[in-house]
This record gives C-alpha cells, structure tokens and sequence, in this order.
C-alpha cells in the first residue's frame, strides 16, 4: 500500500473508534471468521 491508502485505512479505523463502533465491529467479524459464538449462547 502506499501512503494515500494507508491514510485513508487509518482515517477509516479512526472514525469508526470516534463512532465507538470499533468493537462492535470487530467482534462481528471475528465472530464471522470463526463462526458462531457457542461460548455466549450456550
């Protein structure tokens, strides 16, 4: 990546940790990656 597209990734993530949809989102994706949480909802 270059530095134009790195700014535009680290503005990204910014906002979304100004918005505090950071976590949210994070976890929705980790949960994406390894299916479904069983440990939650057991």
């Amino acid at each position: 990546m270059n530095w134009r597209q790195e700014m535009r990734v680290g503005a990204f993530f910014y906002t979304l940790s100004k918005q505090r949809i950071f976590p949210e989102a994070m976890l929705a994706h980790l949960s994406g990656l390894h299916g479904p949480q069983t440990t939650l909802n057991p």
